[in-house]
């Protein structure tokens, strides 16, 4: 189902930056008048991230929201709704502390994309200049090594420091999401029982029947809304792509528009 969903969207996508995008000739002048970088990428590879993020966020959503309907409802059985309030009034706190801690994930996904872009044209600039190059080499050669591993520091110096941020933050995520939230489970369900009147308790075997029942559901639940958390991760990375995505159909929409406004002068 997701994949089917990502090749529906990149197909619609796609076919349309190709009709906006040859044009009128407006490959050129989006390429040579307005200042568009990289096209062969954004159009490929950004447009395929682009369209993997949208269609993995959908299936990421709509399954993680059934089960907390569903555990929440089952749940209520057993303990009612207000104890179960506790639980995601913690949530709620964690959603706010994680959003606050976590790192430009946009602003890291769109710089990695200009870097990854930077890189491949630097590659295509040597191979489609290859016979100047090669008849000013050897300096040639050295000059072009020295501007290719730049473009490859760049790109490795960004890497490490984005993974890096990436790590410190799946270790708050792991914590805050999956830790303190099984503590704050046991706790939401032992709670009422321990300050109960042992004489409404019932016997051990109830007891253990219907430790065992909420606890997996409890279990489920805590892993529904951790998912849900979780979503804002994918959110951001989607924001990285977006920009990159409607930066080009911005260049490609304003170019074919001076194109056409100098056909009719």
């Amino acid at each position: 189902m997701q994949k089917q969903l990502e090749l529906s969207f990149q197909s619609r996508l796609t076919l349309y930056l190709h009709r906006l995008y040859t044009s009128n000739r407006a490959y050129y002048a989006a390429s040579t008048l307005g200042g568009l970088t990289h096209a062969d990428q954004r159009i490929t590879e950004d447009v395929e991230k682009f369209c993997f993020t949208i269609s993995d966020l959908y299936s990421h959503t709509f399954k993680p929201l059934l089960d907390v309907v569903l555990f929440t409802r089952s749940l209520s059985r057993v303990m009612g709704y207000k104890g179960q309030m506790g639980l995601y009034g913690y949530y709620v706190l964690v959603a706010w502390l994680l959003r606050a801690l976590a790192p430009p994930l946009a602003a890291i996904t769109a710089q990695e994309s200009a870097l990854v872009g930077s890189f491949r044209a630097a590659h295509q600039r040597l191979v489609a200049h290859a016979e100047e190059v090669a008849f000013n080499d050897p300096p040639g050669g050295a000059a072009e090594q020295l501007i290719l591993n730049q473009h490859l520091a760049r790109l490795i110096t960004f890497g490490r420091l984005s993974s890096f941020q990436r790590f410190l933050q799946q270790i708050a995520d792991g914590y805050f999401v999956k830790y303190f939230a099984s503590c704050v489970a046991l706790l939401v369900y032992a709670g009422p029982i321990y300050f109960m009147d042992p004489a409404a308790r019932g016997d051990q075997g109830q007891l253990t029947a219907d430790y065992i029942r909420s606890m997996r559901l409890l279990q489920n639940t805590s892993r529904g809304v951790g998912d849900l958390i979780m979503v804002y991760k994918r959110m951001t990375s989607l924001a990285g792509h977006t920009s990159r995505v409607s930066e080009l159909l911005e260049q490609v929409t304003g170019a074919l528009g001076r194109v056409c406004n100098i056909q009719h002068v």
